[in-house]
């Protein structure tokens, strides 16, 4: 059990308590929850296990990888940068689609009109391409 003291940091300069550095919840559910499914992947390539199970374990897995990789490309997943990257790319991997494509296609989304304008960082595309998702794609 956690004291609030060691969920907390006093800032001396300021006075103000701020939350301590998380510890990751995100990247560290993500690891074993990777394995799992290359042990599912590879129980059902075997024959040892039937695709409907296979199927019906897996499924919740991937949306759980797929949440994984989205807190990453926010920069949620933990505190580190470099190890929000290697969420995002292990994460996206296994949906085989490479990590900067994810990133750039999710962080260059045009506003919608009925919602206020996102604070994202601006994601610079290759010249002479005005969205990364293709036409006719939406």
């Amino acid at each position: 059990m956690c004291s609030p003291s060691q969920l907390t940091s006093l800032d001396v300069e300021t006075g103000i308590t701020r939350p301590a550095v998380r510890l990751g919840f995100t990247t560290w559910t993500f690891l074993p929850t990777i394995l799992a499914v290359v042990c599912l992947f590879l129980l059902y390539l075997t024959g040892a296990l039937p695709w409907w199970v296979n199927w019906l374990v897996a499924t919740p897995l991937y949306c759980y990888i797929l949440i994984c990789a989205h807190d990453a490309l926010h920069g949620s997943a933990h505190d580190s940068p470099w190890v929000n990257r290697l969420v995002g790319w292990f994460g996206t991997a296994v949906f085989a689609i490479p990590y900067p494509v994810v990133r750039r296609a999710h962080m260059s989304e045009p506003p919608r009109p009925h919602r206020p304008a996102r604070r994202h960082r601006a994601v610079r595309l290759p010249s002479g391409v005005d969205h990364p998702v293709p036409v006719g794609v939406r």
